[in-house]
């Protein structure tokens, strides 16, 4: 087995790891909470086998062709998934340290400047609007506490 094969497959089992344990956590929930987490959970595990079954496939089709891949992963591959990663962290350590509208106003610029959105002023525009929009359904309309 290649090494990006042997990857790919630790990969897949450190999901099913976590699969596992986040459906060990559902048994201490009711029925009918536990319904939607253990759907996806098992979704979730259906999609990983199917990622296995094809990882080994491709990888007999590649040794019968004499092919070997690269184990690493080229930094381009990656940047934007980290970025959205370590982002999301960012967002959650916000919205802890202050609010709903203030984090998500912060992250929407952000994200946005990443992706260079053109002209700027559509930054601003799609900010405000979606915060007023939200900040009118959930806190006027639902009477939601989203503001500490």
């Amino acid at each position: 087995m290649s090494p990006r094969a042997k990857q790919d497959i630790l990969v897949a089992v450190v999901i099913y790891a976590v699969v596992g344990f986040l459906f060990a956590v559902t048994t201490s929930l009711s029925s009918d909470s536990a319904l939607l987490p253990r759907m996806v959970l098992t979704l979730t595990a259906i999609v990983n086998t199917v990622d296995v079954w094809y990882i080994i496939a491709k990888d007999k089709q590649l040794r019968a062709e004499g092919v070997v891949e690269s184990s690493r992963l080229p930094f381009g591959d990656a940047k934007m998934p980290m970025i959205v990663f370590i982002g999301s962290i960012a967002y959650t350590a916000l919205f802890v340290a202050t609010d709903y509208f203030i984090a998500t106003a912060i992250m929407i610029v952000v994200y946005m400047l990443i992706e260079k959105v053109k002209p700027k002023w559509l930054i601003i525009v799609i900010t405000v609007l979606y915060l007023a929009f939200i900040y009118y359904l959930f806190v006027v309309q639902l009477s939601v506490r989203l503001i500490r």
